[in-house]
């Protein structure tokens, strides 16, 4: 990957220095780019060893947010994403040790409580949290186009599943298995989405094992696909969400707040806690078992309401305010008054959610 640090003077809120993990200039380089930038404040996320380099190289008093992601506990995926050889409690201390303002955040309460829980050290700061902004509907592609794309009929009823491509913790490939297995129902049909994750040769074998049974729809596709996913919400009757890592959970989110019915795996991960009456079952596996059948029966009938959460509570412009909320308690009066003026004045609010969360 090759990856830039591309910054304009004055251009925005907030700079994420996240893809410094891959830009291929030295760190002295993309410090000086960052420093010609003028935001409120710099972003950097979770346990990287390269962003936090590129921080001691930037002056003292810059003012910065620390997203910190808190994945869950399933087995074979990270408490945190981290590089490797991190010990995130030497990097905390490193990082609050900066001269700098530093203003960690989380997605969740949960988060929260974990994260202070395994690394004490995070105490020294105020750790807020400010969660994942909904996106807003984009009207290019809809229910019947997609369903005709893939040549499912107009009664037929819809599962929808994805993620990221055989990532150990979205579990793609069990709802996958559990559909072929115990769905047999005609009319039912499973349209799986995902983003690469490897090879583009293991990309490739999903649409080749989706050929070979034609109640199996595969899309490969990328990030920030926002046009394509809105029509994929659409397109499905219920929403199986079977991640076991998750510090978020944006497919529910967003699926949710569209208003589709949700279905989301038990685990001890963000998945199950993004809002009340989330419907949740132990296992994604048999669609014909009690629990599942009973799962998506309670789904349907939280739709509605768990729409109207979603939009009160993560719409873009909440979640912004709650960011204006956190400078407005962090900075000194003049810094949070000069803050609040760039963000009424000029900021893109859905670009400020992106870099927030993204």
């Amino acid at each position: 990957m090759n990856a830039r640090v591309t910054v304009r003077r004055g251009d925005g809120l907030i700079l994420p220095l996240d893809h410094a993990q891959w830009d291929r200039r030295s760190v002295a380089e993309i410090a000086a780019d960052a420093g010609e930038a003028d935001p409120v404040w710099i972003r950097i996320a979770n346990f990287h060893r390269r962003p936090l380099e590129v921080l001691k190289h930037l002056p003292a008093g810059a003012r910065v947010l620390w997203k910190l992601e808190f994945s869950g506990y399933a087995a074979d995926c990270p408490l945190v994403p981290a590089s490797r050889g991190i010990d995130p409690h030497e990097y905390i201390e490193e990082v609050l040790s900066l001269p700098h303002h530093v203003v960690p955040y989380t997605f969740l309460d949960w988060n929260r409580d974990e994260l202070l829980r395994l690394y004490p050290a995070l105490r020294k700061r105020p750790l807020h949290v400010i969660p994942i902004a909904q996106k807003r509907p984009v009207a290019r592609i809809g229910r019947q186009a997609i369903r005709a794309m893939y040549g499912i009929p107009a009664g037929g009823f819809v599962y929808g599943a994805g993620g990221n491509e055989l990532h150990p913790g979205k579990r793609v490939g069990e709802v996958v298995e559990g559909f072929l297995e115990t769905c047999t129902d005609p009319n039912a049909h499973l349209l799986c989405t995902l983003v690469p994750r490897e090879s583009a040769t293991a990309a490739a074998r999903w649409p080749a094992a989706a050929a070979a049974h034609p109640r199996v729809h595969v899309r490969v596709g990328e990030y920030h696909e926002w046009a394509w996913m809105t029509g994929f919400y659409r397109a499905v009757d219920v929403l199986l969400a079977n991640s076991v890592s998750d510090s978020w959970g944006r497919m529910v989110a967003e699926a949710a707040g569209a208003g589709v019915p949700v279905v989301v795996r038990r685990a001890r991960c963000g998945t199950n806690l993004l809002a009340p009456d989330l419907a949740i079952t132990d296992s994604l596996r048999d669609f014909t078992s009690e629990g599942f059948v009973q799962a998506v029966k309670d789904a349907q009938a939280a739709a509605p309401a768990l729409r109207a959460f979603f939009e009160r509570n993560y719409r873009t412009e909440a979640v912004v305010q709650r960011l204006l909320a956190v400078t407005d308690g962090e900075l000194p009066p003049e810094l949070a008054r000069r803050t609040r003026l760039l963000a009424e004045d000029r900021v893109d609010y859905e670009r400020v959610a992106e870099v927030l969360t993204y």
